[in-house]
């Protein structure tokens, strides 16, 4: 291990110049991608920077999305051609939606009723698949949707892939071979469940 590491998290004497929290991390082809909460603008935006060969690629990092309202809960992926930044986004003031970035280009994943939040991403061929914690049907359920490489929007405002009566949350995803992808959320208060896309 390489000790103390690289700092991302700029700072001004002892005192950081803004707040910066909630980092997620992805790796392709020897560059690895991180994202976080920033609370530069005054409200919460997501940062990004990239790494290579143990150096900072950005200094200062990118700005992902500084759009009003807050943006929160990054997620992150990338393959081969492409990195997806993925986010919690509250700016229409009516529920939170997922917005996601792709190819310099913003996207909207789901702006269906009620809330969505808590975005997980991972590589799905040439695209992403996206799952969230959705509660456009009063509970809290896991929606997922496929986003393409050129950035569009397969599976309309999301598609139910789990919504019992107990409470769906806190979505994990990670690509396999052969185009599979496996999802992991906590249903109710203590039960792991994984449930295996193809």
């Amino acid at each position: 291990i390489d000790w103390p590491g690289i700092e991302i998290h700029y700072t001004e004497g002892t005192e950081p110049i803004t707040s910066q929290r909630r980092p997620t991390v992805t790796a392709s082809r020897g560059t690895f991608y991180i994202a976080w909460e920033d609370d530069t603008s005054g409200d919460l935006d997501i940062s990004g920077a990239r790494l290579r060969n143990g150096r900072t690629l950005d200094d200062p990092p990118y700005a992902v999305i500084a759009a009003p309202g807050d943006q929160t809960e990054p997620a992150i992926g990338a393959n081969r051609w492409r990195v997806l930044t993925a986010w919690t986004d509250d700016r229409s003031g009516g529920g939170s939606d997922i917005r996601a970035e792709l190819n310099g280009s913003e996207i909207v994943v789901t702006a269906a009723a009620g809330a969505q939040s808590d975005p997980a991403v991972t590589t799905r061929g040439d695209g992403f698949l996206l799952a969230w914690v959705d509660t456009r049907s009063g509970g809290a359920d896991i929606y997922a949707g496929r986003v393409n490489g050129a950035g569009v929007v397969r599976d309309g405002s999301g598609v139910a892939i789990a919504a019992s009566g107990a409470a769906e949350t806190e979505p994990a995803l990670a690509a396999g071979r052969n185009n599979r992808q496996l999802l992991a959320y906590t249903e109710g208060a203590s039960q792991i469940v994984l449930t295996l896309i193809d």
